[in-house]
C-alpha cells in the first residue's frame, strides 16, 4: 500500500499522528520521509543521511506540536511541504551560527547550547552553555527510566549512538510516528522543568 499524500484524509492523519501502526499509517510516514529527503535535496546541496534525519525531526515535531493542518486550504502534501521548507530553514540558521542541531536544543533558552563550543565563542556565551547543560542534566533526571532511555537514546547522550525514530520504533515494537511524538512531549517536559528552575 503506498498512501497520496495529496488525497490523505484529515482523519487519517489524526490516527497516524495519534500511533496507528497499521499499514496506511507506515505508508504515510513512509511518504513524509520521502517528500522531505526529496525538499532537502533540491534546497541543500548534497545534504547528509542524518542532516534530513534531523530535518525530518524538526518538521514531525513541529507537525505533532501544531496539529494544525487545515484540509479546506490545502491538500497535505503542500501543507507538509511547507513545513519541510521552514524546517530546512531553521536546520540552516543553527548551521549558520556553527551549532550542531538537535531537536532537543529547544529544551534549553540559549539555542544550541548541547552544540559543540564555537571557536569564536564568547567567555559569556561559554558560562551561559555550561550553566544551561547543567541545568538540563538536572532536569533529564527528573524523568522516568523509560523517558530516560528513548531521549538518550533519540538525542545520542551519556555516550549512547544517535539512534534515529525507525530504529527506536523497532526496538520498543511502535511505529515511527509514535516515537517521535513521546520524544515531543519529553522535550516538553523538560522545558517546563527547566523554565520552572
Amino acid at each position: 500500500m503506498r498512501a497520496n499524500l495529496y488525497e490523505v484524509t484529515h482523519a487519517e492523519i489524526e490516527r497516524f499522528l495519534d500511533g496507528d501502526s497499521s499499514p496506511l499509517s507506515l505508508s504515510i510516514f513512509r511518504e513524509m520521509r520521502a517528500v522531505c529527503a526529496g525538499i532537502s535535496k533540491k534546497i541543500l546541496q548534497n545534504p547528509l543521511s542524518n542532516e534530513i534525519d534531523e530535518i525530518f525531526s524538526i518538521a514531525v515535531y513541529n507537525m505533532v506540536r501544531g496539529r494544525n493542518w487545515n484540509p479546506e486550504m490545502s491538500s497535505f502534501y503542500t501543507w507538509w511541504s511547507a513545513v519541510v521548507r521552514n524546517s530546512i530553514g531553521t536546520h540552516v540558521r543553527n548551521q549558520k551560527a556553527h551549532l550542531r542541531y538537535s531537536p532537543i536544543h529547544n529544551v534549553v533558552d540559549t539555542p544550541g547550547v548541547l552544540a559543540l563550543r564555537s571557536p569564536d565563542e564568547s567567555p559569556e556565551v561559554s558560562a551561559t552553555r555550561k550553566d544551561s547543560i547543567a541545568r538540563l542534566s538536572v532536569a533529564i533526571q527528573s524523568l522516568n527510566d523509560d523517558e530516560k532511555w528513548l531521549i538518550s537514546n533519540r538525542f545520542g547522550l551519556y555516550e549512547l549512538p544517535n539512534k534515529d525514530s525507525v530504529e527506536i520504533g523497532r526496538i520498543l515494537g511502535v511505529n515511527p510516528s509514535t516515537v517521535l511524538s513521546r520524544v515531543a512531549k519529553i522535550v516538553g517536559k523538560l522545558r517546563k522543568t527547566m523554565r520552572e528552575e
